[in-house]
C-alpha cells in the first residue's frame, strides 16, 4: 500500500493498493482534516490487509505516519528530499522513485482503468 497525504486544502490524499504488478484499488479524497484522514487510512489498512505500508512522510504525511506507528503498524517512510540510493544517477529519493515508477509502468505494471 502506498499513501501520499495532502494538506487539508484542494490537493488529494491518495491511497493505492498493489498486488504483484496490478494496481487493485485506489482511494482519494480532499479537503479533509488530518483527524479524519488518519482514521480513513487506518480503516483502509484494516479492510485491505496490505503486506507493506509505505507513506510519504514529508510534511503532512508525518501526522498519518505517527498515528499508524502508534497503532503498532510498521510503516516504511519515504522522504523525497532524502539522498538517493544511487546518488550518481539521481538528485534525490524523489527522482529515484519517479524513475522506478516509470520503469514499472513501461515493463508490466497494470494501472486501474479510470
Amino acid at each position: 500500500m502506498g499513501c501520499d497525504v495532502a494538506e487539508e486544502g484542494g490537493d488529494k490524499t491518495v491511497v493505492m493498493f498493489r498486488r504483484g504488478n496490478i494496481i487493485e484499488n485506489t482511494f482519494y479524497w480532499s479537503k479533509t482534516p488530518f483527524s479524519v484522514t488518519k482514521n480513513k487510512v487506518l480503516d483502509l489498512i484494516t479492510e485491505q490487509k496490505p503486506d507493506a505500508i509505505v507513506v510519504d512522510s514529508n510534511g503532512s504525511g508525518v501526522c498519518v505516519t505517527e498515528f499508524l506507528k502508534d497503532k503498532g503498524l510498521f510503516i516504511e517512510e519515504v522522504r523525497g528530499q532524502r539522498r538517493s540510493n544511487f546518488p550518481d544517477r539521481y538528485t534525490n529519493k524523489r527522482a529515484e522513485l519517479y524513475d522506478a515508477s516509470k520503469q514499472a509502468v513501461i515493463s508490466s505494471l497494470q494501472l486501474p482503468k479510470t
